[in-house]
């Protein structure tokens, strides 16, 4: 039952996300606010999130579901995170800090890594919500690769080559 109410609480947060952050067009949404202050505040609140959440009972043997396992929290952190920032990297009218470049360059590696880790050669089931969150990663990491000289900077072309 802890784990699936943290998990409801990262979804709430995702939740959140998508109306705060992407809303902004629809006029139900607009109220008087400071997007990068909804970013500020919904980071720290998956931070609190993250240090939150419960241990996992490890299970011996492979693991047939993602869900399962103890790096479920830490793919359900990094998406959440490439979420938060996603609509700040492609938006080219506001400039966009390297911090922000390298957080989603960061959770889009972890989040390939991680899938690589738990899909190749293994019995693991895929879903098409785990085949989203992959594109989306790889989509991701190559555009902060190509945007940003940071980001280019920090991945170098062997780590780069090896995510990708």
């Amino acid at each position: 039952m802890t784990r699936a109410i943290h998990t409801f609480r990262i979804r709430r947060l995702l939740n959140r996300i998508h109306t705060y952050i992407y809303s902004k067009a629809d006029p139900r949404y607009s109220r008087k606010h400071d997007q990068q202050t909804d970013v500020k505040n919904i980071r720290a609140e998956i931070e609190k999130w993250r240090s939150e959440i419960p241990p996992t009972a490890f299970h011996p043997g492979e693991e047939l579901v993602l869900f399962t396992t103890a790096d479920w929290y830490d793919l359900e952190y990094n998406y959440t995170i490439l979420q938060l920032y996603r609509a700040q990297i492609v938006d080219h009218r506001v400039e966009t800090t390297d911090e922000v470049f390298l957080d989603c360059l960061g959770a889009a590696e972890n989040i390939c890594r991680s899938y690589r880790h738990h899909f190749l050669g293994k019995p693991t089931r895929c879903t098409w919500a785990a085949l989203h969150e992959l594109f989306l990663a790889g989509l991701t990491y190559l555009h902060c690769l190509w945007t940003s000289p940071a980001a280019r900077q920090a991945a170098g072309h062997g780590q780069a080559s090896s995510t990708c």
